[in-house]
């Protein structure tokens, strides 16, 4: 809701200087579906050790993790994956779970995926355009845990702003970055400094 000195205002979103309340309520309802359609979640997917699998998961049209839980982690409670993880990667396996975990219920079709491809390769972005899958035979190896992308361009490294760049490089292999407006503005709308 806006501040009271502006409701009703001309040119403040959502609000119309008619009084026709039907006028309102469609401006209104217009106004955040496009907020919520530019607001989708950005998630940042890294493509395996260094990166190495950016143009695979280009290729091919996926993001996902090597995690090596074996089987559908959809159908596997946390308890379930962090005990299968524990027999061979006993420090690393709370992470690991809650890193598919992520993968698998958090990220949601037509969210914005980054993959970040190296200083040289730039950084992917798409749009997530499937549910989690288990690939018991994936085309990249060991990387089972899946879903498909519609990657839609890459950007330059250095054209990024030194703060968004920091948001793109934390060393986990998926995260909801902080700053996602500032985000959205230069990876997914193009609004990149000159």
């Amino acid at each position: 809701m806006p501040p009271e000195h502006l409701r009703g205002a001309a040119g403040y979103p959502g609000m119309s200087s008619h009084s026709d309340g039907q006028d309102t309520r469609r401006r209104r309802s217009t106004d955040t579906a496009v907020m919520l359609q530019r607001m989708r979640t950005i998630w940042v997917i890294r493509a395996g050790v260094g990166n190495s699998l950016a143009e695979d998961f280009r290729r091919l049209g996926v993001v996902g993790l090597t995690v090596p839980f074996p089987g559908d982690a959809s159908e596997a409670t946390s308890k379930e994956i962090v005990d299968a993880l524990s027999r061979s990667h006993p420090v690393q396996a709370p992470g690991m779970a809650a890193f598919l975990r992520r993968l698998v219920h958090d990220v949601a079709i037509t969210d914005v995926v980054v993959t970040p491809g190296g200083v040289d390769a730039g950084v992917l972005v798409g749009e997530i355009t499937g549910s989690y899958r288990y690939d018991g035979l994936p085309a990249i190896p060991e990387l089972c845990h899946q879903r498909s992308v519609l990657w839609n361009h890459r950007v330059l490294w250095m054209t990024i702003p030194t703060a968004l760049r920091r948001a793109l490089s934390a060393p986990v292999p998926i995260y909801r970055p902080g700053a996602q407006q500032a985000l959205s503005d230069v990876l997914v709308d193009g609004n990149r400094p000159s």
